[in-house]
């Protein structure tokens, strides 16, 4: 074998070990961290379905109550005792509304709240490095 495959081959032995070892001291370092960041994107990615779901009912319910509204208002003129009839459901969808509206700000805000913990835990963990051999003409 040639001297300079033989020197190529022991310099990338040499970084070979060299990134092994500090690819494990960083892993070893942040292992609590990475672990932490994996629960957390478990809990956001299902956090983020229902509040897609609850979001898309609340816009149901906002429709339902737009269109009832909507009636009420015509109602309100021309037939005051279907108007009155409806008063107690529209107030009642309009609570309802309310309530699940309260709930979907409260997981909203708690998500919000774990998306900066990961955030916070991704900057403390940083990026893993390593060494990468740049060949150099000698002055040989």
């Amino acid at each position: 074998m040639n001297f300079f495959l033989k020197k190529a081959i022991i310099v990338l032995l040499i970084f070979g070990v060299g990134n092994l070892i500090l690819y494990g001291v960083q892993g070893f370092g942040h292992a609590e961290e990475k672990s932490q960041m994996q629960e957390l994107q478990t809990f956001l990615d299902s956090e983020s379905i229902d509040l897609d779901n609850m979001g898309s009912n609340l816009n149901v319910m906002e429709s339902n109550i737009e269109s009832l509204e909507a009636s009420m208002k015509v109602w309100y003129n021309s037939d005051v005792d279907r108007y009155n009839a409806n008063v107690d459901t529209f107030n009642s969808m309009l609570d309802q509304y309310n309530s699940q509206y309260e709930i979907y700000e409260s997981k909203l805000t708690s998500y919000n709240a774990k998306v900066e913990e990961y955030n916070d835990l991704a900057e403390e963990v940083g990026t893993e490095w390593y060494i990468i051999p740049i060949p150099i003409k000698s002055s040989k």
